[in-house]
């Protein structure tokens, strides 16, 4: 495909992107704790997607929920069930969540990744290798 930049009068080879999701996944060696990887559609289509959670207990005053690609209220309802459900305490931690790449993700098939990346992230253990995860987690 050629591109044609009519302000300079130049033409340019536009090339596609042969694995989108590759722009949102992080490279490591070796699995890392407070990463998961969630399957989510952008638009019609598919992308494999890194949540990564920091849970660092709280240097005083009231624990921080920050979420960066995520609905912020979202994460907080997600960590009561953790807490109510998976007997996780998050109640003296500062919890941050992130959407590698930029991506904004409104679908619920990213609660149970966000879960288990906060999970992790509190056990200091990662995810088994190759794992991908997606699921609606509910308040029941």
């Amino acid at each position: 495909m050629i591109l044609i930049d009519h302000a300079r009068g130049q033409q340019r080879l536009a090339r596609g992107v042969a694995n989108p999701s590759a722009l949102f996944l992080s490279q490591h060696a070796e699995p890392v704790a407070g990463s998961a990887i969630v399957a989510t559609l952008e638009g019609s289509r598919p992308l494999l997607v890194e949540i990564q959670a920091l849970v660092d207990p709280v240097q005083g005053g009231m624990p921080r929920r920050l979420a960066v690609g995520l609905d912020a209220q979202r994460l907080a309802l997600l960590l009561a069930v953790l807490h109510r459900h998976g007997g996780i305490e998050t109640g003296g931690y500062d919890v941050f969540a992130n959407v590698v790449g930029g991506v904004r993700i409104q679908e619920p098939a990213v609660d149970l990744a966000v879960l288990l990346a906060v999970h992790s992230s509190i056990k200091n253990k990662p995810l088994p290798a190759k794992s991908l995860v997606f699921g609606e987690v509910g308040l029941a």
